[in-house]
């Protein structure tokens, strides 16, 4: 789930984010009430590689299928 915040709604983690991970951030809603969210940060991937890998993986599936 993709879910898109604008940046004065967000609030990140007190501690700096220095590594690839899963954090905690909260997000107000509508400016009345702040939830939890869990947010994972990865290695940004372009989505080129992303579906060249994609097509790797099926290859080898359908490869290993076939014996």
């Amino acid at each position: 789930l993709g879910v898109f915040v604008p940046p004065h709604a967000l609030r990140l983690p007190p501690e700096p984010i220095t590594r690839w991970g899963h954090f905690w951030c909260d997000v107000t809603v509508n400016g009345l009430d702040t939830v939890r969210v869990p947010m994972d940060v990865v290695q940004f991937m372009r989505p080129k590689t992303k579906r060249f890998r994609h097509w790797q993986q099926q290859q080898r599936q359908q490869l290993e299928s076939s014996r």
